[in-house]
């Protein structure tokens, strides 16, 4: 989503792209911008753009042999180091060309593009911000369109929605500001979120970020079954994506598919989590869980710090293993922890239930049905307990 878009070069892109780095150029004649470096210039654009970066290197570095050394110059070696994965060395050519050429707004561009790779978020933004000042035209629209969405993914939700109006404004199908507003709308108005989730794939339905948005979107309103295909092509578009797996295993567990969920959590922790070990290590207890693998489950979960998830879960491993006394231990402690989280109480019920303890478990749901009067497992439950007590009496 981050991506720096370079504006057409004209003709020059395509006549230089040819199979050898070398490109010969005047020297000698210091450091004019005269047509010979005019071309050179448009070859290492093209170069950059098709990321042939051993090659712009190459003529990177023959320009300042020539004594070439302008701050455009610098910021191209600069993106070129970046793109060859040398991150320490691009940094001070970044800063070095904005100091040099601080109105430059690509400059700032391509920074703030830089930074955002390396999880440098908000300085991102900052450079993101000077770019906005300076930029005009589609470079300006570059820079509204990335604030919005790092703004959204830092939390500053005031700002996202305020760059995305602006960036609106100029450019209405812009498929990522689209996005950006429906994320913002997903809680205050689904309807109207959907309605630009919707509008956004019109657009543009093969970026990964924008198909796994609405997946995830659906996912979050309970619709596995519509969220699961778009997903799986998320999936298909950006294998090996932490976040893509995560909200794949949830849908295919919700969509009764727990042993393909559980192919996807695997590959994800085979290779790295990326920070979200607890994430994978709990979704695939709730997937084994699903298969009746309740002694993996619990193994699972007794991984992760313990918490009152944790603890809820482990004891409903523990009840359905026959370990009764101690599932309602835990259920004791997940519900102490937080008593106003309806589902340990359900399961408490449950479990109390499956003991005959009845006059328990019916204070149980009781108690949730005071939390959360709508909770119909909790009600359909109570009515299940009380007409056992009927019948018994």
């Amino acid at each position: 989503m981050y991506m720096r878009t370079v504006l057409p070069m004209g003709l020059l892109i395509v006549l230089f792209l040819t199979a050898s780095c070398f490109f010969a150029f005047g020297g000698g004649r210091g450091t004019a911008w005269d047509e010979s470096r005019t071309a050179v210039d448009a070859r290492i654009s093209a170069l950059l753009e098709t990321k042939r970066f051993e090659c712009a290197l190459s003529l990177c570095d023959s320009l300042e042999a020539e004594g070439f050394h302008s701050p455009r110059l610098i910021s191209q070696k600069a993106r070129v180091l970046a793109g060859l994965g040398r991150y320490d060395e691009a940094l001070p050519l970044f800063e070095k060309a904005i100091v040099a050429d601080y109105e430059n707004c690509e400059n700032h561009l391509d920074f703030a593009v830089f930074l955002m790779k390396n999880h440098k978020i908000g300085r991102a933004i900052t450079e993101f911000r000077v770019a906005e000042r300076f930029c005009t035209g589609i470079n300006r629209e570059i820079a509204l369109r990335n604030l919005a969405v790092a703004s959204l993914e830092t939390g500053r939700l005031d700002d996202a929605s305020r760059y995305a109006d602006e960036g609106l404004g100029s450019a209405p199908d812009d498929y990522e500001l689209l996005m950006v507003k429906a994320m913002l709308l997903r809680e205050k108005s689904p309807a109207k979120a959907e309605t630009l989730c919707v509008r956004a794939m019109g657009i543009k339905d093969d970026d990964p970020r924008l198909v796994y948005q609405y997946g995830a979107f659906l996912l979050e309103n309970h619709r596995e079954s519509e969220a699961l295909p778009l997903l799986e092509r998320a999936w298909r578009l950006e294998p090996g994506s932490v976040k893509v797996g995560i909200s794949l295993a949830e849908a295919l567990i919700a969509s009764g598919k727990a042993d393909e969920a559980l192919e996807v959590i695997d590959s994800l922790n085979g290779a790295d989590a990326g920070g979200a070990e607890k994430e994978t290590g709990e979704l695939k207890a709730r997937a084994l869980f699903a298969l009746g693998r309740y002694a993996l489950a619990l193994a699972e979960l007794e991984k992760q710090p313990l918490s009152p998830y944790t603890m809820d879960r482990m004891a409903m491993c523990l009840y359905h293993l026959g370990r009764n006394d101690e599932a309602l231990e835990l259920e004791r402690k997940a519900i102490a922890s937080r008593p106003r989280w309806v589902q340990p109480l359900i399961n408490y019920a449950a479990i109390l239930a499956s003991m005959g303890r009845l006059d328990e478990a019916e204070s149980a749901l009781e108690k949730a049905l005071s939390i959360e009067p709508e909770n119909t497992t909790a009600s359909e439950n109570l009515r299940r307990i009380k007409k056992a007590e009927t019948r018994s009496r």
